[in-house]
């Protein structure tokens, strides 16, 4: 299910990429932003997909779908303690699985948050 949501994710970043290739011209840094784009969110799946199943669910949850603790908890019918601290836990792990990559950690705690 995070995989699926993961790949829809790029998808839509994709399209919006296409969309700004049509307005903007071509330039080697689009490029290489895009070479990076891709690369990001490569590292961050496969992160994502190293999560135990519940943290990664809650992860996805609500960091991507922007789903609040008890709308989560309510769907998944667990306690809003148990969102909390699975959350809690999905993040410390992503932190010490990209504490080699700054760049991605540094937006992955902005958007946690």
């Amino acid at each position: 299910m995070v995989r699926n949501d993961a790949y829809r994710i790029v998808n839509k970043e994709k399209e919006k990429i296409a969309l700004h290739e049509e307005l903007t011209p071509d330039s080697d840094e689009d490029f290489d932003d895009k070479i990076l784009e891709e690369e990001v969110y490569a590292i961050l799946i496969e992160q994502l997909n190293q999560l135990p199943e519940g943290c990664k669910e809650i992860f996805e949850l609500s960091v991507i779908e922007g789903l609040k603790y008890k709308e989560i908890a309510s769907r998944l019918n667990i306690s809003v303690n148990t969102v909390k601290s699975q959350r809690t836990r999905a993040i410390k792990l992503l932190k010490e699985k990209l504490k080699n990559h700054p760049f991605i950690l540094f937006l992955l705690l902005i958007g946690s948050n």
